[in-house]
């Protein structure tokens, strides 16, 4: 019982750490994420991976693999850009519905990934 309540108490501390809301996310401009309506194109280098970094990585890596996933299935990776291209419809719908990252985000972050979806995906 006792190593149930420490895994469940891991568990709720980990998932915690993945929807920082602290620090608001910047777009490459220098905006803040409430700017994205506003700003240029999106890109992968300069506004998406950024955003991926900061929110998805820490489970969705192929140099995580195991517990330390917390859930995520193996294959669905955003390491790259071919792979956040690959996982983008399935990735996206989870954080535009607020279901990822645990925690969430603030919407003009989740307005970031949309314009991107709506640009096709550009790289750079």
């Amino acid at each position: 019982m006792d190593r149930l309540l420490i895994a469940m108490a891991a568990a709720v501390a980990l998932l915690s750490a993945c929807g920082d809301k602290e620090e608001p996310f910047q777009l490459a401009d220098g905006g803040g994420a409430g700017d994205a309506a506003s700003a240029g194109a999106i890109t992968w280098e300069l506004n998406v991976k950024p955003f991926v970094e900061k929110h998805c990585l820490s489970c969705h890596s192929e140099k995580n693999q195991g517990p330390s996933r917390l859930g995520a299935p193996p294959a669905v990776n955003f390491s790259t850009y071919e792979q956040a291209k690959q996982n983008a419809p399935a990735g996206s719908a989870a954080v535009l519905a607020g279901r990822m990252p645990p925690g969430g985000i603030p919407q003009g972050e989740r307005d970031i990934l949309q314009r991107w979806i709506n640009a096709g995906y550009p790289e750079k």
